[in-house]
């Protein structure tokens, strides 16, 4: 844990459903991650609707391949 700390990486925990259940991060987090922090709640809601659209079809088109490739049941 020490080394994920020391390149500020952050760590989530999932449950048994796959939903996030924690979230480690540094204490004292590095300067890249803070400048990246500053740009994303600085983006335009226009952009941050177009990212999340783009995330969404992505899940629906990952899920399509999922059930071509493993099947339905």
């Amino acid at each position: 844990m020490g080394e994920l700390n020391k390149d500020g990486i952050i760590v989530l925990v999932f449950g048994e459903k796959h939903e996030i259940e924690t979230i480690i991060e540094p204490y004292f987090p590095n300067q890249r991650h803070s400048s990246i922090l500053k740009i994303q709640i600085n983006l335009s809601a226009d952009f941050k609707n177009q990212l999340w659209n783009k995330i969404i079809r992505q899940k629906i088109d990952n899920s399509s391949r999922n059930l071509a490739i493993f099947g339905t049941g």
